[in-house]
């Protein structure tokens, strides 16, 4: 993860919350661990900076959803797609968000 991308990020991040006014967006920071969280009310801009670094692994956001009892309607995971997937199903909606280097597939996925 690079600045310039965690700035393109926060930019779809603040698209996605004028389009679709959220209540809360929290922004869940994340390689082999959660290493930090971030809640946006609807009229905070969404500003990010780099937190973490390291393996990838998409499962502990997933954990922590759980283990905090948050009911997201959607989850859009920006990744590079390079890390250790799910192997059981959950009930989140979820769409990978990744860069154009990126090949694998995670549900869904939109290209910056």
């Amino acid at each position: 993860m690079t600045d310039k991308l965690l700035q393109q990020i926060a930019g779809e991040l603040n698209d996605i919350k004028a389009h679709v006014k959220p209540e809360r967006l929290v922004v869940i920071y994340c390689d082999a661990k959660v290493n930090h969280v971030d809640e946006f009310g609807p009229s905070d801009e969404i500003e990010l900076s780099m937190r973490g670094g390291g393996g990838t692994d998409f499962r502990p956001v997933f954990d922590y959803i759980e283990q905090n009892d948050l009911d997201p309607r959607c989850l859009v995971y920006f990744t590079d797609t390079f890390g250790d997937f799910l192997t059981n199903s959950r009930t989140t909606q979820c769409c990978g968000v990744s860069s154009p280097r990126a090949v694998r597939y995670l549900g869904a996925s939109r290209f910056l």
